[in-house]
């Protein structure tokens, strides 16, 4: 067998040389993924309460609502006014004529 023709994996066989022999080989291989204990953790938890007094001012309002109905047209419209403790809101309609 002339060695400047053969292929590396060539075999010698002893009988002419066009004749060729290969060897095949299979490989395989498994890849795998395995969970080790390693350790451990151990987690606690603790809960303290403590009861405190607490002052708070607690504050309440009321509000009255009184419609007074004018029916009449206005020229203009008017802002929103105070008289004394009492906040006048001007309601309006718009109609078409």
């Amino acid at each position: 067998m002339n060695s400047e023709k053969a292929p590396p994996n060539a075999v010698p066989t002893g009988v002419p040389e066009d004749d060729v022999r290969l060897s095949a080989v299979r490989e395989e291989l498994e890849v795998g993924v395995r969970t080790t204990e390693t350790g451990s953790v151990r987690v606690r938890k603790v809960v303290h309460e403590e009861m405190e007094p607490l002052s708070m001012r607690l504050r309440e309002q009321h509000v009255e609502v009184t419609r007074i109905t004018v029916n009449r047209p206005v020229e203009e419209r008017t802002e929103p006014r105070r008289e004394g403790d009492t906040l006048i809101i001007p309601v309006y309609e718009s109609r078409c004529s």
